[in-house]
């Protein structure tokens, strides 16, 4: 039996320079100081090395920070032996060269840090440690190899990366005959298929997702730190046995199998760092809630539950979702964490990890994991407040998108005679209008329980959204564009149609035509909004 050890020496950062000019170096030294990763703890837990890092962004620009390298896969970062054979190096960077090639090319999620700022983060990675790439080729290995040290290395974009990527599109348009621009359009879509890639984002003023583009995307750049005098177990591509994989199959074609709750009668969650960062961890998601909501939410780190109806609700939900199942030897990414322990009477029986990336990814005591694409709604509705909340912010995700494609309406139009100005549909049809650019009618209007829907009785699409006749796009950007109201299609009007009754605690949500979405509590500050 292999006993795996991993020895943390003082650990010593170390910044890989080559020979160059004081100038150069005094630039460089000042931009590491600008941008770094900074090593937070570093910890061997049970078979699982924990490293915990910020990111600081001390400059004088907003930066897109690479969150994960194949969003809608498995893989979030790269773990492999780098070529000097001593260097475990873990990569998060979606623009790198690959011999690889895929029908559907891998999508990378990158996420905003504005100046000043810093992003706390998690690595959880089982030991001894596995290759797992998607760019990068590795080799299965017959024994385990020490490595000494370990590099990290994450992809970042400088600027407003949404902007440039639409502006680039938007020039693409313009001359696909050269060869670049198709390209361009080719991997991304042209500007109406990127906007809606984004449209599943929860937080879009703060989150993107764009393709792999076979480094067409040359901008991006690397953050780097390096650990010395550590002793981390690396073994090569895992290749897994005939009980491994039956085991996968088995979670996968029946997680109720290893996932049995029928006898608990009581979930006890910790959430780390809290309730807030577990469901609401974007800056835009916590300005938009007050400071009596906000410090309930931090003071919120343990809940129990008892009721055998919430109980059945989350056991089933965890067994039927069809959830994506894997051997946990792939590295997981977290920024927040709940831990649930599942009792039968006073028995600890199970124990559940789930992090909250942008699928839920359930973790068994360290033996496998599920990732929900389809989220995990019962862990919601344990504590009324959240499940309120996360109305209030699916609403303004929903208004956010409804901004973009009225800001795109006229590039969809064929008979317009300058696609770069900005034009909105006429207010009497403005909901028929931006339904028709993705061919998406009813799947658009279904996404939320209280938000524009297709009722199944009669087939009717209806919208709990009127807009402002008097905004057009050259108006302020503080008057209302759109706002909430009771059900219909097409609303147009004013105040007058506006309805605090969509959301507990009572308010509604307006979206001003520079984009900002705002939720509404009284009177005086309906009033107060620029109307005309």
């Amino acid at each position: 039996m292999h006993r795996y050890i991993i020895i943390f020496m003082p650990l010593l950062l170390s910044i890989m320079l080559t020979t160059k000019t004081q100038a150069q170096m005094k630039k460089e030294n000042q931009k590491e100081e600008e941008l770094k990763i900074n090593i937070l703890k570093l910890k061997q837990i049970n078979k699982t090395l924990r490293i915990d890092y910020e990111i600081v962004n001390n400059s004088k620009q907003e930066l897109w920070i690479c969150d994960s390298i194949d969003i809608y896969g498995s893989i979030d970062f790269e773990v492999y032996l780098a070529e000097d054979g001593k260097t475990l190096l873990i990569r998060k960077v979606l623009n790198v060269p690959t011999q690889t090639r895929w029908s559907e090319p891998p999508y990378g999620k990158y996420v905003r840090l504005v100046s000043g700022k810093k992003r706390t983060e998690s690595l959880l990675i089982p030991i001894p440690v596995f290759g797992c790439t998607i760019f990068e080729s590795i080799n299965t290995s017959k024994n385990l190899i020490n490595t000494t040290r370990m590099t990290i290395e994450i992809g970042y974009y400088e600027g407003n990366l949404p902007e440039m990527i639409f502006r680039k599109l938007e020039e693409a348009a313009k001359t696909l005959d050269i060869n670049k621009d198709f390209s361009m359009i080719d991997m991304y879509g042209a500007v109406l298929n990127f906007n809606y890639n984004c449209e599943r984002l929860r937080q879009r003023d703060e989150e993107i997702v764009i393709p792999y583009s076979y480094q067409k995307t040359k901008s991006e750049k690397i953050l780097r730190t390096t650990l010395d005098d550590l002793r981390i177990p690396y073994g090569g591509r895992k290749v897994y046995s005939d009980e491994e994989i039956e085991e996968v199959d088995k979670v996968f074609f029946s997680p109720q199998s290893v996932l049995d709750l029928t006898s608990c009668t009581k979930l006890e969650i910790l959430y780390e760092p809290s309730m807030l960062d577990f469901f609401f961890p974007f800056d835009g998601q916590q300005s938009f809630i007050s400071d009596e909501e906000i410090k309930f939410l931090q003071s919120q780190k343990t809940i129990i539950i008892e009721n055998p109806k919430d109980i059945n609700a989350f056991s089933q939900e965890i067994i039927k979702e069809e959830p994506d199942a894997s051997i946990y030897s792939i590295p997981v990414r977290q920024r927040s964490m709940a831990q649930i322990a599942c009792y039968r009477e006073d028995e600890l029986f199970m124990t559940l990890l789930i992090t909250n990336n942008h699928f839920p990814i359930l973790i068994k005591e360290g033996q496998f994991r599920l990732i929900y694409k389809r989220g995990l709604q019962s862990i919601k509705e344990f504590t009324p407040q959240i499940r309120q909340l996360d109305l209030r912010f699916e609403c303004a995700a929903h208004m956010k998108n409804l901004w973009y494609r009225l800001r795109l309406y006229n590039k969809r139009l064929k008979n317009s005679s300058n696609k770069d100005d900005i034009k909105y549909p006429a207010n009497d049809g403005w909901c028929d209008a931006i339904v028709k650019p993705h061919g998406i009618d009813k799947n658009f209007y279904q996404r939320f329980d209280k938000l524009p829907h297709v009722t199944s009785e009669t087939n009717e699409l209806k919208s709990y959204y009127a807009m402002n006749p008097n905004c057009q796009p050259n108006s302020p950007g503080d008057m209302v564009l759109l706002f909430e109201t009771k059900a219909g299609w097409n609303q147009h009007g004013g105040l007058e149609l506006f309805t605090f009754d969509n959301h507990d605690p009572r308010g509604g949500c307006v979206l001003l035509n520079d984009g900002t979405v705002k939720f509404i509590q009284t009177e005086e500050e309906l009033n107060n909004l620029r109307w005309e």
